[in-house]
């Protein structure tokens, strides 16, 4: 049960920060057709969505509390970690 639950916020935590990730990229990628040679109505249009992608905040948060990403799983972690300290330490005293 444990582990299903661990795998579950392991893929929640990946998808969000892939999703992220690949939203930024794009942006970047949509840039290489300027190299080309393209009409104005295309130029305009991949102008548009470029300014569009830039100016959105693609990552995933909760009610603006804290984003969903690789940090918030290392944060668990040592949190766990930390706890899990602390209680062996109270066990080893008794």
């Amino acid at each position: 049960m444990l582990l299903f639950q661990l795998m579950q916020f392991y893929y929640l935590v990946s998808g969000s920060a892939r999703l992220t990730d690949r939203a930024e990229r794009t942006a970047l990628l949509m840039n290489r057709f300027f190299l080309c040679e393209l009409d104005e109505q295309l130029e305009r249009t991949i102008e548009q969505q470029t300014t569009m992608l830039s100016l959105d905040n693609f990552s995933v948060e909760t009610y603006g509390m804290y984003r969903i990403d690789y940090t918030l799983m290392y944060s668990a972690v040592s949190t766990i970690t930390c706890t899990l300290i602390v209680m062996i330490q109270f066990q080893l005293t008794e």
